[in-house]
């Protein structure tokens, strides 16, 4: 799993894809692509569509993920969504024909918190990398 994490407002898209090129292109892996601001709306009935103002949706965002770690009392509840969601993917994947040894990465996009990453670390141990370049769960073919 790659979790990328980046300040509010970056332009994360071009990551996410040269990341998706690369596993999917490069190493034959099946990626699942993780969007934290479709899990935050989900939760929270949060309205995403794109409006005149990205700003205003972005402090939706904002605003539901702070009420969803008050909520809950702790500051890695979005990660909490993340690890519900990849759960569910691999639940599916085991109750339909897919191949059991098939390749997949999940690229997480993005988180904020610290809490979150420490979360994704402790759950999921060296599968897990928030810095891609020096990772030690990253296949021969990207390093």
């Amino acid at each position: 799993m790659i979790a990328i994490v980046a300040p509010i407002g970056t332009n994360t898209e071009a990551i996410s894809a040269e990341l998706v090129n690369t596993f999917h292109t490069k190493c034959g892996y099946q990626v699942e692509q993780i969007p934290v601001s479709s899990l935050i709306g989900k939760q929270a009935d949060v309205d995403l569509s794109p409006s005149d103002f990205e700003d205003e949706r972005i402090k939706r965002l904002i605003e539901a993920g702070n009420s969803l770690c008050q909520s809950h009392g702790d500051a890695a509840a979005v990660a909490q969504l993340v690890i519900a969601h990849i759960q569910a993917i691999r639940l599916e994947r085991t109750s339909t024909a897919m191949p059991s040894g098939d390749r997949r990465v999940f690229i997480v996009r993005s988180l904020k918190r610290p809490k979150e990453v420490e979360l994704l670390r402790d759950t999921y141990g060296r599968s897990f990398s928030s810095s891609p370049r020096r990772s030690r769960c990253l296949p021969e073919c990207i390093t």
